[in-house]
């Protein structure tokens, strides 16, 4: 049993910086330090049980990321609830579909969002409370806006760390697969601390100060880049609305160190124009080589590229010793010993270094199962081997290279259906 591990990084910063900036949401001209987190967690922790959310007690959240997104997703992890991140391009019978399926009791949402509710024609009967932050015209009798709630809760005192285990229920994260509706991922918190960590160690040694954030945070990726941040005691420039004409003004107008660089940008970068951007390192993940080569002629070899998904985190990365040349399209090796891969033949059999076959991996942090899914938990793990779908090879050297997919995927804004 511990206390809860994503308040236990926080609680650490907060000790060592707090009065730095944690988050900077620049977009909406907002920001926070370390502290000044701390502070507004602990009420929205008092907040929270006062309301009567006890642990593992399941809460979705519908929220643009923002100082009470923030303080609420780190609260519900201090409280020992169950988070469910909503994509906020859903519309009402989707919503309905994420908040049915995940046993969701308590529900707060954006104010621009709540009219999506009175669009609702099926009812939650496990909904108790809804809570509306944001401006709000009117309330229904089972809504509370943010203010009331945060106004009743007394937070003089600390609020008592629950008991948790490390690999207890802490999130449904929602993914969408090949076919079919959404499947939520079970993740513990120790699996949001473990993603964090690997970056970090990484991170420690380019001496990342200034981190970009622009993935929302109902993915995977702002979420445990910002962990990464306070682990490293850095500033998070959050971006709520992606702009790649506004990207270069950002890198350097925060000097920014850390982002996840995307590949139209970097595309069409003049390289004969002279950038003053202090980065150190970014994510490559799945560039054409060609634009590998761009970045290291122009900045040197700070980008890292790997293969993760919300299943399974983690699981290879490239770094700075990697030649790009002699592994031309690899997505890197093994992150650490806790990973564990293999490619198997239509008969589940393993191959021979370098044939392709599916990807199945085994990680001690990786997803419980998909929540409320019994046939896709059946299809999807083997003997504790979690088959991933992809199709790759592996090297003599442990090189990985992803080949393509078992089925093929649509994109729809950006999520795969």
């Amino acid at each position: 049993m511990q206390t809860s591990a994503l308040n236990a990084i926080l609680t650490r910063a907060a000790a060592t910086h707090g009065s730095k900036t944690v988050a900077n949401w620049f977009q909406r001209d907002e920001s926070i330090t370390y502290q000044q987190l701390a502070e507004k967690v602990n009420l929205v922790s008092h907040a929270l049980t006062q309301w009567g959310v006890t642990p593992q007690s399941h809460i979705a959240v519908m929220m643009p990321s923002c100082a009470e997104s923030m303080s609420l997703w780190l609260a519900i992890a201090r409280v020992g609830a169950v988070m469910t991140p909503v994509n906020q391009a859903y519309q009402a019978d989707e919503l309905h579909y994420i908040l049915h399926n995940s046993d969701a009791e308590y529900l707060f949402i954006d104010a621009s969002y709540q009219p999506l509710l009175e669009q609702m024609s099926e009812p939650l009967p496990l909904l108790k409370q809804v809570c509306v932050i944001g401006s709000c015209p009117q309330l229904r009798s089972d809504q509370m806006a943010w203010t009331e709630l945060l106004a009743k809760a007394c937070a003089h005192e600390a609020v008592a760390q629950q008991p948790i285990h490390a690999n207890a229920l802490f999130s449904i994260q929602y993914t969408s697969g090949t076919t079919g509706k959404p499947k939520g991922c079970m993740l513990s918190q120790e699996y949001w601390v473990r993603l964090a960590s690997v970056a970090a160690e990484v991170g420690a040694e380019r001496d990342l100060e200034n981190c970009l954030i622009w993935a929302p945070f109902y993915y995977m990726d702002g979420q445990w880049q910002m962990l990464m941040t306070m682990l490293l005691g850095g500033t998070a420039h959050i971006a709520n609305k992606m702009s790649l004409s506004q990207f270069g003004y950002w890198l350097g107008e925060y000097q920014i160190n850390y982002c996840t660089l995307p590949e139209p940008f970097m595309q069409n970068l003049d390289e004969a124009a002279v950038q003053d951007w202090p980065l150190r390192m970014v994510n490559t993940f799945a560039w054409r080589p060609h634009n590998i080569e761009k970045l290291q002629r122009m900045f040197g070899p700070i980008g890292r590229d790997g293969f993760g998904m919300t299943e399974v985190g983690g699981v290879t990365s490239t770094h700075a010793e990697t030649d790009i040349q002699a592994h031309k399209g690899t997505c890197g090796q093994l992150i650490d010993a806790l990973v564990k891969t293999t490619i198997r033949n239509q008969h589940g059999e393993p191959v021979q270094p370098g044939q392709q076959g599916e990807l199945w991996v085994n990680n001690q942090h990786m997803l419980q199962g998909y929540y409320k899914n019994q046939q896709a938990n059946i299809d999807a793990f083997v003997d504790g081997w979690f088959r991933t779908g992809d199709l790759a090879r592996i090297d003599k050297q442990g090189y990985m290279y992803i080949t393509g997919r078992l089925k093929e995927m649509i994109k729809r804004s950006g999520e795969n259906i």
